[in-house]
Parts: C-alpha cells; sequence; structure tokens
C-alpha cells in the first residue's frame, strides 16, 4: 500500500509538525549512534580500541554478553528504521496538505492531541517490539540448541537487520499482532467441547 492512498487527516499546529520533525530527527540521531555503537562493538569481539577511545581504565566488556549487546542494537536499528519511516511519513503529509492547522474548537484540541500522541508513541512501540523479536529469537534458540549462551556475534547483526524493519514497518507490525493475537486469544479461551 503506497502512501498516496493512506487516509490519514489529522489536526495538528504548524508548532506540532516542528516539535514531531525535531522529535523524529532526535531520534534518528540516537538510533543511529546506538545502531553504529553496536556494530562497532559487534565487529571488535576482542573489545581492544573501546578502552582507548572511551577511557583508558574503562572495559566495555565486563557484564556485556551477546545478548545484551543484541538488546542494545535492536533498540538502536529500531529506532533508526521507526525515525525514517516517520520522517518520510510526516514529510509526505506536510507536502500533501493532509494535515489541518486550524486548532480552533475543543474537540480540534482533542485530535491534536491525539495525533501528537500517535506520532510520539511509535518509536516506543518499535522498542517493545524489538523486545519480542529479541524474546522470541532467543527462545526459540534455547528451543532449537538447549543452551541459550552458544550463539556468537552474528546474532547481534541479524537481531539489528529485523528490528531495522520492524521499527520502520511498526504500524504494519501493530495491525499483525492485533489480527494474530486476537485468533490465538480466540482459540485460547472458546470451548471446543
Amino acid at each position: 500500500m503506497s502512501d498516496a492512498n493512506i487516509e490519514f487527516h489529522g489536526k495538528v499546529s504548524l508548532f506540532g509538525i516542528i516539535v514531531l520533525f525535531i522529535y523524529f530527527f532526535i531520534i534518528l540521531i540516537l538510533g543511529l549512534s546506538i545502531t553504529v555503537f553496536s556494530l562497532f562493538i559487534s565487529l571488535n569481539t576482542e573489545f581492544s580500541y573501546i578502552p582507548q577511545i572511551l577511557s583508558n581504565n574503562f572495559n566495555i566488556s565486563k557484564g556485556l554478553n551477546i545478548y545484551s549487546l543484541a538488546l542494545i542494537g535492536s533498540i538502536g536499528s529500531s529506532l533508526l528504521g521507526n525515525s525514517i519511516y516517520y520522517i518520510r511519513k510526516l514529510y509526505k503529509f506536510s507536502i500533501g496538505k493532509k494535515f489541518i492547522l486550524e486548532i480552533t474548537t475543543l474537540n480540534d484540541k482533542v485530535e491534536n492531541f491525539g495525533t501528537l500522541v500517535y506520532f510520539i508513541s511509535r518509536p516506543f512501540f518499535s522498542i517493545s517490539f524489538s523486545l519480542l523479536i529479541l524474546i522470541g529469537i532467543k527462545s526459540g534458540m534455547f528451543i532449537l540448541t538447549g543452551k541459550s549462551d552458544s550463539l556468537n556475534s552474528n546474532i547481534v547483526d541479524v537481531m539489528m537487520f529485523i528490528n531495522y524493519f520492524t521499527g520502520f514497518s511498526t504500524g504494519k507490525f501493530l495491525k499483525s499482532l492485533e489480527s494474530k493475537s486476537d485468533k490465538i486469544i480466540d482459540s485460547l479461551f472458546n470451548d471446543k467441547k
């Protein structure tokens, strides 16, 4: 489905649009920083350069296992994908005049608030979906191998790759999760006598 077919007419003030663009550019920089940091660490499995960069007495490898690194990288890449998608969406909505800028009535103010919450909450959704995917893959690996600590650093790259797309398609992931969870709950709680 292309953005031209999206029916979204939010009410938001010009100030709100500016705030949203700034917000998503901050999320973009944060996601990019976390992703690059995680990639740097996963490529440097010996952690030989990190103490020199940050401090002579600081050793990043203490307490940082492969799943911690996968978690950090997943969150970063999910935020990166999410911010790119929603900056693009805001841009297309802005030039397509899909936002209604006149906020005059109480209903307009409520709709303005709802539109802001819609956009501001999306990065948090993408982080929670990243956690869900990490837990799912980690438990799947445990079921398959019988051990959760037998993985190498490639899991970090795989998790970051998957979670970038999860962040980018947070809205679609949410819709899919809603439909699948309804089916699962219905099948669990329906009496099959």
